[in-house]
């Protein structure tokens, strides 16, 4: 039978679990991070005018917005499939569930962010020409 305390209990035990924090930031990050930097790209792309406008530009805008996109989808894919095997570290509850989840979520999109930066730049760079 359903009981109050039992289901908050299990919410807690999920909530408390590394692996479980780490899956929520990567479907977030999938949520909001791939059409933000596949708009953004495309937009920053336009609005800097780089190469010529008209259906040109927008085609490379796209295909820059499909790069970033992409990017953004392998580095999560990338850190699902890098996670600590160590099951022991894994069952441990983080410090605390809010606090870990912002350090994870903020080192995870700052490595993003670096890498569409590094990516994304050099590549607007080259199709401009």
């Amino acid at each position: 039978m359903w009981s109050w305390s039992r289901a908050r209990g299990d919410l807690r035990a999920v909530l408390r679990s590394r692996g479980s924090i780490h899956a929520a930031v990567h479907a977030a990050a999938l949520w909001f991070w791939t059409p933000a930097v596949a708009f953004g790209s495309w937009a920053l792309y336009r609005a800097l005018g780089w190469g010529p406008g008209g259906m040109g530009g927008d085609v490379r805008g796209a295909v820059l917005g499909w790069v970033g996109a992409s990017l953004v989808v392998l580095a999560v894919q990338g850190a699902r499939r890098g996670e600590v095997a160590d099951r022991e570290f894994e069952a441990a509850a983080p410090p605390h569930p809010v606090r870990h989840v912002v350090r994870y979520a903020a080192v995870f999109s700052g490595y993003l962010v670096l890498v569409v930066t590094l990516v994304l730049v050099p590549l607007a760079l080259i199709l401009s020409i």
